[in-house]
């Protein structure tokens, strides 16, 4: 991929994806609110829901029904321990903060990180690792998600919007328009 093509890629998302408004609502707001400790328990829900319906499977995932068993104030305790984290380039405790919360797998942890800061994090998805992999940016897809592997396909999206000239999120929009024509 190029950056023409993600360019041209991201610029038909809003109209494949049906929840792009509500995600660029939300890309504007749930940084800063997490950040400051301003959110509500829909908030935090929210990033599992959205997670896990962006690809539109029929049936609801399990992340889904194991984050409701998590206490508000469990929440808020792994967002504030996954965001200080970030704020001193740790990864691999932010990560594991957030994988504490019943429901949120490595990915889904993930998709946390993006909406904790949308410029520096992008959500894992072994759709879009796909993707990369047959544009010649990565190598196979590991057995199980680790951080060395989320930080390999971290920097294949952060090149991609670099030499693209976008953020991160244009990279998001594109991969995922991708998936949807190899589907």
């Amino acid at each position: 991929m190029d950056g023409t093509a993600i360019r041209a890629g991201a610029a038909t998302y809003d109209d494949r994806q049906p929840f792009a408004t509500v995600e660029r609502e939300r890309l504007e707001t749930l940084p800063e609110a997490f950040q400051r400790g301003e959110f509500v328990w829909k908030d935090a829900e929210w990033v599992v829901r959205w997670y896990a319906r962006r690809s539109f499977a029929p049936t609801s995932h399990p992340a889904e029904d194991d984050f409701g068993a998590n206490r508000f104030t469990t929440i808020q305790a792994a967002i504030e321990r996954a965001h200080d984290a970030l704020e001193d380039s740790r990864l691999e405790d932010a990560i594991d903060a957030l994988t504490e919360l019943e429901g949120v797998t490595f990915p889904v942890g993930t998709a946390f990180l993006q909406f904790l800061d949308p410029d520096a994090y992008l959500v894992l998805d072994r759709s879009f690792w796909t993707v990369l992999r047959s544009a010649g940016h990565l190598d196979r897809p590991p057995e199980q998600w680790s951080l060395e592997a989320y930080e390999r396909y971290l920097e294949a999206c952060r090149t991609l919007a670099s030499h693209a000239e976008c953020d991160l999120w244009t990279v998001y929009r594109a991969l995922w328009v991708e998936t949807q024509r190899l589907d």
